[in-house]
């Protein structure tokens, strides 16, 4: 007869207690409110992930994160604060196994934990933007700074539409700009799923170069 398996002791919000470190920094088997994703937040991909090359994320690109939800045991407590069982309910932000995790879309779901990411803030965000990195619609067949002529290629410019590019043109943007303004404007944060912002190969080469492929 084979040895009976025994699930993971967890606590109250499914994570594993007393756990033992086997990914080397221990982000991935506690619950940490630093890293902890429970709604939707912009991340940048610090490592290669360990998946199939057609849905991997480009390294140093910057996705929209949101939690991992699933029903699952999680430990309950008697009045004197004791463990006392466990029940059903559901648990944001970590996976079967008891880890901490997010999830990004390539467009294929990816599965990704804290030390693989770092969270960014609108600001921080914002930094990165202008430092180079380029609105990507997920399911773009080219990686390529947004502009007019891609815009048109998915669907075609009214002739109101291009006054508009060419008007935040005028004020100053860059054509790349002024495309990646007026496309969110038609966009919404339930929609952040459907793009990302990537790395020039300038800026990669140069990440890479500090930082290695990690």
């Amino acid at each position: 007869m084979g040895r009976k398996q025994t699930e993971a002791a967890v606590d109250e919000y499914g994570f594993k207690r007393n756990y033992v470190d086997e990914w080397g920094d221990g982000s991935r088997e506690r619950r940490d409110e630093r890293t902890l994703i429970t709604s939707g937040n912009w991340v940048m991909v610090i490592k290669s992930l360990p998946v199939a090359e057609y849905a991997a994320p480009q390294l140093y690109g910057i996705y929209w994160a949101v939690p991992f939800v699933r029903e699952g045991k999680a430990a309950t407590k008697d009045k004197l604060g004791n463990w006392s069982g466990t029940e059903i309910k559901t648990l944001v932000g970590v996976d079967e196994y008891g880890r901490q995790c997010a999830k990004i879309y390539t467009p294929h779901e990816v599965k990704i934990f804290p030390d693989e990411y770092s969270i960014l803030t609108p600001e921080r965000l914002e930094e990165y933007k202008q430092a180079g990195w380029y609105l990507q619609e997920i399911n773009a067949k080219a990686e390529q700074p947004l502009n007019m002529e891609i815009i048109n290629d998915g669907r075609a410019l009214v002739e109101e539409e291009r006054e508009i590019i060419w008007a935040l043109m005028l004020e100053g943007l860059t054509e790349q700009q002024a495309c990646e303004e007026y496309f969110l404007t038609h966009h919404t944060d339930y929609q952040n799923t459907e793009i990302c912002y990537l790395p020039t190969q300038e800026i990669l080469a140069e990440a890479i170069a500090i930082f290695g492929e990690r």
